[in-house]
């Protein structure tokens, strides 16, 4: 389970960098967030000796576009509402997942699991200060962005006996890149050559949490993994205290220790029935 957390970590460091490039429209950070994937996707594939040959056309094509809408409301939360408010939200998709797992995978989370979300949620709820310039409309998109996310992460628990990893992680960056690439010809692009640092680790650090994320997601269970989610808000925090200087409180310090206690029980519960 030590791969998600390197997945949230890369995540938390490209979530930082959308918010720094709000200059940028939300379009044209999907279309070369989704290029830079694409590329290293298809070569990193190759390197490994691996067939980018789709097997289950359907289901990657919906886990692609439920992705892809996750993620453009997601970038848009990220621009419209505070860093730390979009996150927390976005921290709610291993829920939905769950819920959608009831369903589509036919998987009932353990009691204790069940136990362990609580105190993960209570966590993030102790951390969050509500900010007072938020609005309704960026809390739906963030909301809405979770949703989509749950979904998409519950298709890529459905590929797993049917698609290697690096193959679901391939075809959403080209789907999202065959369907703004139209967008951005006819928009055109705005972004100016002391962007193409950062979008450029933008692109590196997302393709090496989507390979690490569809990987846990296609080992593990949608509840065991859902907790450990909740630890990307104690590497934003640690990354604004490191690059920021924001310096967490009595809520911040005591919500950390409540998420770290959840996932911390949460691997040794799975290590013991493993």
């Amino acid at each position: 389970m030590e791969s998600i957390l390197l997945a949230i970590f890369f995540f938390s460091i490209a979530h930082s960098l959308v918010k720094e490039l709000k200059h940028i429209p939300v379009e044209e950070l999907v279309f070369f967030r989704a290029l830079m994937t694409t590329v290293l996707g298809f070569f990193f594939a190759k390197y490994k000796g691996i067939s980018l040959k789709p097997n289950h056309k359907i289901n990657l094509l919906l886990r692609s576009v439920y992705g892809l809408m996750a993620l453009v409301l997601f970038f848009y939360s990220l621009q419209s509402i505070p860093l730390s408010l979009a996150i927390t939200l976005q921290y709610t998709s291993p829920i939905f997942m769950v819920i959608f797992a009831v369903f589509m995978l036919d998987e009932k989370p353990k009691l204790s699991q069940v136990a362990l979300f609580l105190l993960a949620i209570l966590g993030v709820v102790v951390i969050k200060q509500t900010p007072q310039d938020i609005t309704i409309k960026g809390l739906i998109i963030g909301l809405m962005a979770a949703f989509f996310a749950g979904l998409a992460y519950t298709y890529i628990r459905k590929l797993k006996d049917t698609d290697h990893p690096l193959v679901v992680v391939f075809y959403f960056p080209l789907v999202a890149l065959l369907l703004f690439t139209p967008i951005m010809i006819k928009q055109g692009f705005v972004i100016q050559y002391a962007d193409y640092f950062k979008m450029l680790v933008l692109g590196i650090f997302t393709f090496l949490a989507q390979v690490f994320l569809t990987q846990v997601y296609q080992e593990h269970k949608g509840a065991d993994v859902g907790v450990l989610h909740y630890t990307g808000l104690v590497y934003a925090i640690a990354i604004g205290f490191v690059f920021y200087d924001e310096v967490p409180d009595i809520y911040q310090l005591v919500g950390m220790a409540m998420i770290i206690s959840a996932v911390f029980i949460n691997k040794k519960t799975l290590k013991n029935s493993g």
